[in-house]
């Protein structure tokens, strides 16, 4: 399969599993690598010249002028917004759009509350609530439109808060509030530009999903009015906020002015770059971000474009600990010559990178895990920028949340990204490396490819989990399991499950038990003292590795068919659909189409998309076109995308093996006499080769052996396959089932003569189609290993033996 590659060097037009494409597998030749990518080197200058797509020059723009102040303690807001809108569809626009996220919180009637049953990661919402009010709405400033100018007048505002209304046309609660329309008096034309003056009030809830206020912290996420995308032909695209769904808005720029107590000082963090702190009278602080910086828009990005945001989230908290770091892209390239030298192979181009100021906001409880926060965030920043092109800001914000605030952990915004870690954590554990890996892999996916959150979340969940799953295996390698007792983790997991559960579970293991302590409270969750002493890990502990790309796979065999990974956020059966689609599943669909074109042509495929809708909206169809335009092969991969991502279809495939020795044939045979011949059945015992000459012995213990070798096509998806085949005398037999021949028939006999006994069959060795949904049965080996169900069993009743006599013994 990595072989497919050879053709776009060759220019042949073949499919990618062709005879041709199994005969140059079969027989390789080292120039033709050398011979693809200069094919490739010449063919990068030609796609860059390209145009970007129609569309992309249709999305419209949004730059904001942003001033909030922070009333109290408890999170009360007052702000006004000026937002520049440019109108760059093929449409008159005669009303606007507005997303007001924070009254998901307001009441349990909103769509996302209504969701999930008004409950929020298990707690019942009962208090803590959030909304948004606008209080003022108006057009007022120039505008380049001759229409927009006659509307406004010379200097003049409209009053466009009596044409308020809330939108629940879109299969939301009807008592849904998150969507605002304002009407305009007269339409914005195309190519127009809108001034809009918007006041607001919004109280920030709770720290339960996202954005927020626990304490002295606050993430405040989505907490402004904010326009919606508007598409050429479709209208506003401004879904309300679903449970499940994250969020979607157009580009431009960021200048946020902030008034708050002045105990903040020093302690604000932001997308963007901190271009102001002034201590204010009356114990105030003003704090000012723009996003991008001054600097980045001075210049161009490193594809020639002006560098864009899409939104703007701050976050302030007393107690945390600032840690500034420089991510420096050369230091790691030195580290990694190796994958940067297959990406140049790849590319046929010198990779480049930029260096980054990192600002690390972290709890003081926390502080001895800095290096590794920043580290994490360090290979995102490389990795991801070595394989999809550099991230082009010169700063960006990490954050630890704090103790009671992990919801508002683990979420990716521009230029800042919040984390989420314990104490004690062990270093080879993966936290809190995976989630900073992941939500940093946000900037690009995300980030800088602004796909619909909402109605396509695979498109950056999916494309980062990939991603993050590379990078922790080429940085950290597989994680070690720990169980956490008391908050203290021992290394090693439970070799079973547990019997029971529920609140006397609970009760009776001390499981939500405290001590007078100050702060000694949180210590002792989830596992408590009485867990340890039953338990005893340190003798009954089995130590349990996981390697993220395998971690990918487990995640999609948990909900392999319940929906197309290609389905509107909320459309999804459940969440565990939902969250299986849009991050393991298309990791996994990602990963065999990896094997499936050859890790060269997948990195231009990815490169190409990535570059071609920086700083764009792609909608899936738009991915397709662009990975099958850049990866450099003449091959259509129609049939891939729709099978695997628009529909359930599975993968599986199967191997069985008969090894039959040939004897002479015995019996009575004609003579040209007409007459019969008796022969004997001949034996190769012992006793039977007892009295025979040396040499008659050994030529009779050398018995012929057939082999067939049965592979069965299981499921509907048919990628063309390797087979490998080892005989005893340690001999390999290697080809490939096409994919044609898969269509054709679902099952392929293999026969092999007097070559020997097969000792093993392999299907896929290389383990490049991850969709496979049963590998047990990809391997057949002569000699089973049977031991190791009957250890495993062994020890799964051993671990209920001593469970069944502890709470016999209550305890001991």
């Amino acid at each position: 399969m990595a072989w497919l590659s050879w053709t776009a060097g060759l220019g042949l037009k073949s499919r990618p599993d062709s005879d041709l494409q199994v005969r140059l597998r079969a027989a390789p030749r080292a120039w033709l690598p050398a011979l693809a990518s200069a094919f490739w080197a010449a063919l990068v200058p030609v796609l860059a010249a390209q145009d970007a797509p129609a569309r992309l020059a249709e999305q419209c723009r949004a730059d904001y002028e942003i001033h909030a102040r922070l009333e109290d303690e408890q999170g009360r807001l007052t702000g006004r917004e000026r937002v520049r809108w440019t109108n760059r569809s093929s449409d008159a626009v005669g009303d606007l759009a507005l997303h007001l996220y924070l009254n998901a919180f307001a009441n349990t009637a909103s769509t996302h509350l209504s969701e999930t049953n008004g409950s929020l990661r298990g707690t019942r919402i009962a208090d803590g609530w959030g909304w948004t009010r606008l209080t003022h709405a108006s057009i007022a400033g120039a505008s380049s439109s001759a229409a927009a100018r006659s509307t406004a007048g010379a200097g003049a505002s409209h009053d466009l808060l009596p044409t308020l209304a809330f939108d629940t046309s879109d299969e939301g609660s009807a008592d849904d509030r998150t969507v605002a329309r304002l009407k305009l008096p007269e339409p914005v034309a195309p190519g127009a530009t809108l001034e809009l003056d918007l006041e607001w009030e919004a109280q920030l809830p709770r720290v339960r999903r996202r954005t927020g206020i626990k304490g002295d912290f606050m993430l405040v996420a989505q907490w402004f009015p904010k326009l919606g995308v508007y598409e050429s032909g479709r209208g506003w695209n401004c879904k309300p906020f679903f449970s499940n769904t994250e969020f979607f808005s157009d580009y431009g720029t960021y200048r946020v002015t902030l008034d708050l107590p002045a105990a903040y000082e020093g302690r604000v963090g932001g997308g963007g770059v901190q271009v102001q702190s002034l201590r204010q009278s009356g114990e105030r602080l003003s704090v000012a971000f723009e996003s991008p910086s001054p600097a980045d828009r001075q210049t161009p990005d490193s594809t020639g474009r002006e560098r864009l945001v899409h939104d703007f989230t701050w976050t302030a908290d007393r107690d945390t600990v600032v840690v500034r770091e420089t991510f420096r892209w050369h230091d790691w390239a030195e580290a990694y010559p190796t994958e940067v030298q297959r990406v140049r192979d790849a590319l046929g181009a010198e990779p480049t990178g930029r260096d980054v100021d990192v600002t690390l906001l972290i709890q003081p409880e926390h502080a001895d895990q800095a290096e590794r926060h920043f580290r994490a965030a360090s290979a995102a920043l490389f990795f991801y920028g070595l394989w999809w092109g550099e991230y082009p800001y010169e700063h960006i914000t990490v954050v630890d949340p704090a103790w009671g605030a992990g919801a508002a952990g683990g979420m990716e915004y521009p230029g800042l990204f919040t984390c989420g870690t314990s104490m004690f954590t062990r270093a080879d554990s993966g936290s809190p490396e995976s989630v900073t890996i992941h939500e940093c892999g946000h900037q690009f996916w995300y980030g800088l490819v602004g796909s619909d959150e909402v109605s396509s979340s695979w498109l950056d969940e999916g494309f980062n989990s990939f991603g993050d799953s590379e990078v922790q295996q080429l940085v950290y390698g597989a994680n070690r399991a720990s169980t956490r007792y008391a908050a203290l983790p021992m290394l090693g997991a439970s070799f079973a499950g547990e019997p029971g559960g529920g609140a006397l579970a609970d009760a009776l293991a001390l499981e939500r038990a405290s001590l007078p302590l100050l702060g000694a409270h949180p210590l002792l969750r989830p596992g408590g003292f009485v867990d340890w002493w039953r338990d005893q890990p340190w003798l009954t502990s089995t130590p349990q590795i996981s390697r993220p790309r395998m971690e990918d796979r487990i995640g999609y065999l948990r909900s392999p068919s319940s929906d197309a990974i290609d389905t509107p956020g909320w459309r999804y059966v459940d969440r565990e659909s939902y969250r299986n689609n849009s991050y393991p599943r298309t990791a996994v669909a990602l990963r065999t189409l990896e094997g499936l074109v050859g890790d060269a042509a997948f990195l231009r495929g990815m490169r190409h998309y990535a570059r071609t809708w920086r700083y764009g909206h792609p909608r899936p169809d738009e991915f397709f076109a662009a990975f099958q335009q850049g990866d450099g092969l003449d091959a259509d991969l129609t049939w891939y995308f729709e099978q695997v991502f628009r529909g359930t279809d599975g993968a599986d495939w199967s191997v069985a093996v008969e090894n039959r020795r040939v004897e002479p044939p015995f019996g009575m045979f004609p003579r040209d006499d007409g007459t019969y011949e008796l022969r004997e059945r001949q034996r190769t015992g012992i006793l039977d080769r007892i009295g025979q000459e040396p040499g008659a012995a050994a030529s009779a213990a050398r018995p012929v052996w057939v082999a067939d070798v049965v592979v069965r096509r299981l499921a509907p998806i048919a990628l063309p396959l390797t087979v490998r085949v080892t005989f005893a005398n340690g001999k390999v037999h290697e080809e490939v089932w096409s994919r044609e021949e898969q269509l054709e028939r679902a099952w392929k006999r293999l026969e092999f003569s007097a070559r020997g006994r097969v000792v093993r069959a392999e299907l896929d060795p290389e383990q490049r189609y991850q969709l496979d949904r049963d590998l047990s049965d990809n391997e057949w080996h002569e000699s089973a290993a049977e031991w190791a169900p009957t250890r495993y069993g062994e020890r799964a009743l051993g671990h209920w033996a001593q469970r069944l006599h502890w709470y016999l013994g209550l305890g001991g």
